[in-house]
């Protein structure tokens, strides 16, 4: 009988870094699991509540403001309103050379402000996202990730570059801050007329002839199948 632990989200340790994309990294390491990470984001946007859910509540629009990480975003049930179940699957990059593949479906709405996810494919776990009205009419959005990387690269070299791969996540959750900024400072822009005033891609996603080559992974076709990939 296989002893191997399903990366089901109750069963991801709690001993995972923690990490704010407002602070620096902390050195604190070399007692956390390798492959567990625990990100712990904040973003504060000079926007309404009300406006800043319905741009991130507009998928479509997603790789537009967040181009630089964002490479390809695919929603695999598309015939039902979005809710509870909702499925999406994601190619993204950092400033790493690499990309990464996964899937994430909506577990609960709680409030048009907050919801909850969870992860399947080369990330294993589950999230939050919550809005909330900051004193100068402003939108604080403070969103929570423990994962489990399944990806190759990341899960075999965690023990020696985990500094380097937690400082990746942080500079995407960045420029998702910094783009979803201007899309709500600038609500007449949109398209490529809104990708031309935001960072690209770094090398090589940034050339298209490469990032069109990039094919979806087979796991990717649906949740189940991206489980099983995460847990295999």
């Amino acid at each position: 009988m296989s002893t191997r632990q399903n990366l089901q989200p109750g069963n991801l340790t709690g001993r995972c870094l923690t990490l704010r994309t407002d602070q620096p990294l902390q050195p604190r390491l070399q007692r956390q699991p390798s492959s567990d990470y625990h990100f712990i984001s904040h973003w504060v946007v000079d926007a309404s509540l009300e406006s800043v859910a319905g741009l991130l509540q507009n998928y479509e629009r997603q790789a537009e403001w967040w181009q630089s990480v964002l490479l390809r975003t695919e929603r695999l049930d598309s015939e039902n309103p979005v809710g509870t179940g909702t499925t999406f699957r994601y190619l993204v990059s950092g400033f790493l050379p690499y990309s990464i593949q996964f899937l994430t479906r909506i577990t609960a709405v709680e409030s048009p402000f907050e919801i909850k996810i969870e992860a399947a494919g080369a990330f294993m776990g589950e999230g939050f996202l919550r809005l909330n009205n900051t004193k100068n009419s402003g939108t604080r959005m403070d969103s929570e990730w423990k994962i489990r990387a399944r990806h190759p690269l990341i899960r075999r070299l965690s023990f020696l570059f985990r500094p380097v791969f937690a400082q990746n996540h942080i500079w995407a959750m960045q420029r998702g801050e910094k783009g979803l900024s201007l899309a709500l400072a600038k609500p007449d822009l949109s398209g490529d007329d809104l990708r031309k005033q935001l960072p690209r891609p770094t090398f090589p996603h940034n050339l298209s002839f490469f990032t069109r080559r990039i094919r979806w992974k087979p796991w990717t076709k649906s949740w189940e199948a991206a489980y099983e990939y995460g847990n295999s």
